[in-house]
């Protein structure tokens, strides 16, 4: 599986010696190797975060409507919002510290931070959300992948045996997931 967000490419891989379900990400030239759970969670995350993001968001411009875009003296309105945003951020659960919602104060737009360690960027809220569901469904195709090189292993079946049969699969599953779109 291989699926492109703008800059960010995000491809499931297994380790050819371990068969390790991992996912590799790049971004501008810049690669990294994260394992299948720590892409769901990273997703988890990011969906949270996109969500959190929104909502304070929403609760921003209703409490403080008419900022205008750029630096200045914050109104009485706007002292109001960043107070009440940072009481909503303490009672919420945490995000970890590689994944930040934040308010865009120049854009009026909620938009999320996600710090790889190899690089950072940030998005936007459709963005992000799109990124978190790639990085579950690479995930989860590597977790596929692993489970059935194992399993062919046990079966004693060659490497090349085992890709035919996942190909099978992906082919089988392609043309279900069309099918069912026209039963509808």
């Amino acid at each position: 599986m291989n699926q492109e967000l703008e800059f960010l490419e995000v491809e499931s891989y297994l380790d050819p010696e371990t068969f390790e379900p991992l996912v590799k990400i790049e971004f501008n030239g810049k690669k990294l190797l994260i394992t299948s759970t720590a892409a769901t969670q990273k997703a988890i995350a990011i969906i949270n975060a996109a969500a959190y993001a929104e909502s304070e968001g929403a609760l921003f411009k209703a409490l403080a409507p008419d900022i205008p875009k750029g630096f200045g003296k914050p109104s009485k309105d706007v002292q109001m919002a960043v107070a009440v945003l940072k009481l909503v951020r303490e009672k919420r659960q945490p995000l970890p510290v590689d994944v930040n919602a934040i308010f865009g104060f120049n854009t009026q737009k909620p938009l999320i931070q996600i710090d790889y360690q190899e690089f950072k960027t940030t998005l936007h809220l459709d963005e992000a959300r799109n990124h978190a569901a790639v990085l579950l469904q690479a995930s989860e195709a590597a977790r596929f992948d692993a489970f059935w090189f194992k399993f062919g292993k046990e079966l004693n079946m060659t490497e090349g045996e085992i890709q035919a049969v996942i190909n099978e699969y992906r082919v089988y599953k392609e043309r279900y997931s069309v099918e069912a779109l026209f039963r509808l």
